[in-house]
């Protein structure tokens, strides 16, 4: 199956996750910073209740080093656009949803860039949620190093196989959550940033980035390394597309 076929849909409205659930003593960390964010959340102490600019990544060029973009969800709408009950479950301020073609390998890596403002709560279209929902099966999710910004970082790569009614599909992932010029690979961490967002608001909000590479079995190191260079030569722009406007 192809990134421009059909695939299952990754509905966002039925949450699985595919990892344990996080132990009452891990999850310790992340209650006492959500409760003390909570304390705060009164009229006019609430980051979400002061009105703040959000960037429109749409703005992501279509020219990104030699990787040239192919299809988005203003020029395929069909094939890329998500639902309107998709948008109505992520709340976000702004996403696009786009495929893009190297050209001196003829790769192909579709790209999916979601904002938020900060205190805007989960980001719940991360593949440990939606993908298992559509008959996806995750293996191999681990942390591997992308270049971002112009430093290494951190970012989390897993393979996703399906086998269904709609057909096979065997595809490489290579996914990050983004403020500023730093990455994020851990959601615990990142909804810890999130919730204290709410208490000191910054200028920046938080960016997810999904790269997804359809690939034969047994390729996925070359799909990986497809996608990290990706990352390495759009990371300029995926920055400036998350910038609010001052």
């Amino acid at each position: 199956m192809n990134i421009g076929e059909e695939q299952p849909s990754m509905s966002t409205t039925t949450i699985k996750q595919s990892s344990p659930p996080l132990s009452l003593r891990g999850a310790m960390p992340l209650l006492a910073v959500l409760g003390l964010a909570a304390a705060f959340a009164i009229p006019g102490m609430r980051q979400s209740d002061i009105p703040a600019a959000h960037a429109d990544v749409r703005r992501l060029p279509a020219v990104l080093g030699t990787w040239r973009m192919d299809a988005s969800e203003t020029t395929d709408p069909q094939q890329l656009a998500l639902s309107a009950g998709d948008l109505a479950a992520l709340a976000l301020d702004s996403y696009t949803l786009r495929q893009y073609t190297d050209t001196r390998t003829g790769r192909h890596v579709q790209v999916l860039l979601e904002y938020r403002t900060l205190g805007r709560g989960a980001f719940n279209h991360r593949p440990e949620a939606c993908y298992p929902a559509v008959g996806y099966v995750l293996s191999g999710r681990r942390t591997v190093p992308i270049v971002y910004g112009g430093r290494t970082q951190s970012a989390l790569t897993a393979t996703a196989d399906y086998r269904g009614e709609k057909g096979r599909s065997h595809q490489t992932l290579l996914y990050w959550f983004a403020t500023g010029q730093r990455t994020e690979a851990s959601f615990v961490r990142q909804q810890m940033e999130m919730a204290l967002g709410r208490l000191q608001p910054a200028r920046n909000g938080w960016g997810f980035v999904r790269l997804v590479t359809e690939n034969a079995p047994g390729d996925e190191a070359q799909a990986l390394a497809a996608e990290q260079d990706f990352a390495r030569q759009a990371s300029p722009a995926l920055i400036g597309a998350m910038l609010p406007p001052r």
